[in-house]
């Protein structure tokens, strides 16, 4: 069975075939975007494939490495080296260090600019 969402533009695997309020498309497009963007920075083109908008019918999860990754990408203090599980800096598409952007403030995630 093929479920469609006319209502909204995310695919409904990504929404899970459910109707969503406009706050929390909007939520999981700003989500999935920032994965795409640090994925795509660390090369880990594997995990980029469960964010495409459209689905597949078999694709691999998410490396839980790059998720932890880009937790601390987003919470490290802005301007910091990110640092990988043996403390070696993570490097970008160009071979340069990635810096953290620090902008999750609250652990609650009441306070995200």
């Amino acid at each position: 069975m093929k479920l469609k969402a006319i209502h909204n533009s995310i695919a409904p695997r990504r929404a899970g075939g459910i109707p969503l309020t406009d706050n929390t498309l909007q939520t999981y497009e700003k989500h999935y975007d920032s994965l795409f963007f640090f994925f795509s920075q660390i090369k880990d083109y594997e995990s980029l494939l469960m964010l495409r908008k459209y689905s597949m019918e078999y694709f691999p999860s998410m490396t839980p490495t790059s998720i932890i990754l880009h937790h601390k990408w987003k919470i490290g203090k802005k301007g910091s080296a990110l640092l990988g599980d043996r403390g070696k800096e993570v490097l970008d598409l160009d071979g340069k260090g990635i810096r953290c952007v620090g902008i999750w403030i609250s652990t609650e995630n009441l306070e995200q600019c």
